[in-house]
């Protein structure tokens, strides 16, 4: 709506997915580590209902984030909008993908 031709998306890169697990409590959990430390932990999620997580649950609100992605796609795609996606890596495959390299 600001009138952008070409919108850049980085820092998206999404690959969170490789840090899931399952305890052998069967009990999901995520790996925890910040760029800045050394070490990770790993946590078992809660909402904010004080409810663990599931891996059902989480795929399920992923899947709704990648749905905003195709919604977004298509609406940048009818106001003439080229999003592409400039993050290394990213598992974002809804839009065209270049470097950073490429675009600048």
């Amino acid at each position: 709506l600001m009138k952008f031709s070409n919108l850049y998306l980085l820092g998206c890169d999404h690959t969170f997915f490789a840090s899931f697990s399952v305890d052998n409590n069967n009990q999901f959990m995520y790996e925890y580590k910040h760029s800045y430390d050394s070490d990770s932990t790993y946590k078992v999620p809660y909402d904010s209902y004080g409810n663990k997580y599931t891996v059902e649950k989480v795929l399920d609100e992923y899947a709704s984030l990648w749905k905003t992605y195709s919604m977004l796609k298509e609406f940048s795609d009818i106001m003439g909008v080229n999003v592409c996606n400039c993050t290394d890596p990213s598992l974002i495959d809804t839009f065209e993908r270049k470097s950073v390299t490429e675009v600048l």
